[in-house]
């Protein structure tokens, strides 16, 4: 008899919740499957997320602001924790460029891709929680660029040729080329 009572009581220990919350549960965005890290510094980090054909993205925490441009369109079922899954009647074309703030609203959710082609998602998190680090800057001597994204957190263009044609470079100080800033017009340093 006393056994079977310390079955029932180890069988209703396991069908209680677990402490801690689902949230808790939720994974970092560079852990969650699919999402890869394609590099990273002090400003950004950039990552390529891929959700198969079919496949889902579990729940994952997004609390850093986030740039992206959708690479490959896919019709897609989003959830955010707690709430329904809502499915999208179309999918969002290929090019389009998008910012959230989740430094203000951090966002835990799941993808699903639901449709019979890959879904791809290049994106930067802005690593530092506020606006104002860098100076604005401009395209307009170069007509080829058309601003896409403009807000006090990140400026987007999309450079659009002719077969044949080409742009002026945009002239910068500075890059990161495998880690090592790199002058790239020749100039000097100062």
């Amino acid at each position: 008899m006393k056994s079977f009572f310390s079955t029932i009581l180890v069988a209703v220990a396991l069908a209680l919740p677990q402490a801690g919350s689902a949230q808790d549960a939720a994974l970092t965005v560079e852990k969650t499957p699919f999402h890869v890290i394609a590099f990273v510094n002090e400003y950004v980090r950039m990552l390529n997320a891929e959700i198969p054909a079919g496949r889902a993205a579990p729940y994952h925490n997004h609390s850093t602001d986030f740039a992206f441009v959708i690479v490959e369109s896919a019709k897609l079922k989003a959830q955010e924790m707690g709430r329904e899954a809502v499915e999208s009647e179309k999918p969002t074309p290929s090019g389009t460029v998008r910012y959230i703030g989740y430094t203000k609203k951090p966002e835990i959710h799941q993808v699903a891709n639901v449709d019979f082609k890959s879904f791809q998602v290049v994106g930067f998190e802005i690593m530092y929680p506020e606006a104002g680090r860098f100076a604005q800057s401009s395209r307009e001597e170069v007509s080829a660029y058309k601003l896409v994204l403009d807000n006090e957190r990140v400026r987007a263009w999309r450079l659009v040729l002719d077969p044949g044609h080409s742009a002026a470079p945009i002239t910068q100080k500075r890059i990161v080329s495998g880690g090592i800033f790199q002058r790239i017009d020749g100039g000097d340093w100062g």
